[in-house]
C-alpha cells in the first residue's frame, strides 16, 4: 500500500496560470499522486531517493467572442480579450530528498490558439502565442504524519522562475499582451498547504496553493492566485490485481485571479473566479507507470468583465517511479 501513495509528477494542469489572466487554467493541476487524487496535491510525500518523472496534456476549449460580440465591444471602445482554445505540455520530475521533503521541477510549453483582442474601436487578429512557458520549482514539506489516524499534513512553497518566451507578436509585428504570452517574465513565490486523509476506502485530499504575482515583461502584473481543490478518490478492487489497480476519482477544483495590473491601473476585463468538477481515471501498473485521465467542467463561472468563457477541460498525465 506505500507504493499505493508514492508521489508525483508536477501539473499541470493547467496553461501556465500567472500568464494567464483570462483564467486559463495552471500547469499546477498536474501535481498529483500517482494513485489518489488527479488534480488535488495531496500531503504523501516520496520515499528518500525515489524519482518521478512526468509527461502531462492538458487542453482547454473557450467560447470566443462571436463576430457581433467583437464589433460591440469595439463600439464601445472596450479593451478585452478572446480565445478559442489551448494547449499545455508539461515536463515534470520529483526527487525525495528525505521521507518528508520532496522537491519538484516543472517546464510547461503554452499553445494559445485562436486569439483576438478589441482595442480603441479595431479588432486584432493576435492569432496564435506558442512557446515555452515559466519553470516552477516547488517543494514540500511533510510536517505531520500518522500512519495510525491516515492522516498527513505538509507545507508547499516554491518560485516560478521567468524562463518562458515573452516575445510572441501579431499579424501586424507588434508584441502580444505580457498576459497573452506564454511566459509572464516574473518571479513570483508560491506557498500553501496539503491535506491527506482516508477513512475507510475513501481517500480525500485537500490543497490551497497562493502564488505571488509580481511586476513581469511590459511592467505588467498579472495578478495574485489562490488555487484551492479537494479531490475524493476510491481504489476499485473488483477491477484491480497485482499488476493493475484502478482508481476513480472526483474532485472540485478551485481558481481565483487578481485583474492585471498596468502602472498601478487594473484592467476590468481580467481575472476572477472559475470552480471545476472533475472526474477522472487512473491506472497504476506495478506500481511504476501511472496514467490518468480527467475531465474538468466549469460550474461556477465568475470571471471579471468581457472574457472568453472557458466550456471544457480535458487533461491526460503519464508517470514512472524510477
Amino acid at each position: 500500500m506505500r507504493s499505493f501513495f508514492l508521489i508525483f509528477f508536477l501539473l499541470i494542469t493547467s496553461t501556465d496560470l500567472a500568464s494567464r489572466a483570462c483564467l486559463c487554467g495552471n500547469h499546477y493541476s498536474s501535481l498529483n499522486t500517482a494513485a489518489g487524487p488527479i488534480i488535488t496535491i495531496p500531503a504523501h510525500t516520496l520515499d528518500q531517493g525515489r524519482v518521478v518523472l512526468g509527461y502531462g496534456m492538458n487542453y482547454m476549449n473557450y467560447s470566443a467572442f462571436s463576430q457581433s460580440r467583437l464589433r460591440s465591444l469595439n463600439q464601445s471602445f472596450i479593451h478585452a480579450h478572446s480565445i478559442n482554445s489551448s494547449l499545455l505540455m508539461s515536463a515534470n520530475l520529483s526527487l525525495g530528498l528525505t521521507d518528508n521533503l520532496n522537491i519538484s521541477l516543472i517546464m510547461p510549453y503554452y499553445m494559445g490558439f485562436g486569439m483576438k483582442t478589441t482595442d480603441r474601436g479595431n479588432t486584432i487578429d493576435d492569432g496564435n502565442s506558442i512557446g515555452f512557458s515559466d519553470l516552477s520549482l516547488l517543494l514540500k514539506y511533510r510536517f505531520l504524519h500518522s500512519k495510525k489516524n491516515k492522516f498527513a499534513l505538509a507545507a508547499l512553497a516554491g518560485i516560478k522562475m521567468p524562463t518562458g518566451n515573452t516575445s510572441q507578436k501579431n499579424e501586424f509585428g507588434f508584441l502580444l499582451g505580457a498576459d497573452d504570452q506564454p511566459g509572464s517574465g516574473s518571479w513570483d513565490p508560491l506557498m500553501g498547504l496539503a491535506l491527506s486523509k482516508s477513512i475507510s476506502k475513501i481517500n480525500i485530499d485537500s490543497n490551497a496553493l497562493y502564488i505571488l504575482s509580481t511586476p513581469g515583461s511590459q511592467n505588467i502584473t498579472v495578478g495574485d492566485q489562490v488555487l484551492f481543490n479537494l479531490g475524493f478518490s476510491h481504489l476499485v478492487e473488483r477491477f484491480s490485481g497485482k499488476r493493475y489497480k484502478w482508481t476513480v476519482a472526483t474532485e472540485i477544483n478551485g481558481h481565483w485571479q487578481e485583474k492585471v495590473e498596468y502602472l498601478g491601473v487594473k484592467d476590468p476585463n481580467h481575472g476572477g473566479l472559475v470552480i471545476y468538477i472533475s472526474p477522472g481515471i487512473k491506472l497504476n501498473y506495478r506500481d511504476r507507470v501511472f496514467t490518468n485521465l480527467y475531465v474538468s467542467l466549469p460550474t461556477i463561472q465568475n470571471l471579471n468583465g468581457e472574457q472568453s468563457d472557458i466550456k471544457l477541460q480535458l487533461g491526460f498525465n503519464m508517470n514512472l517511479l524510477i
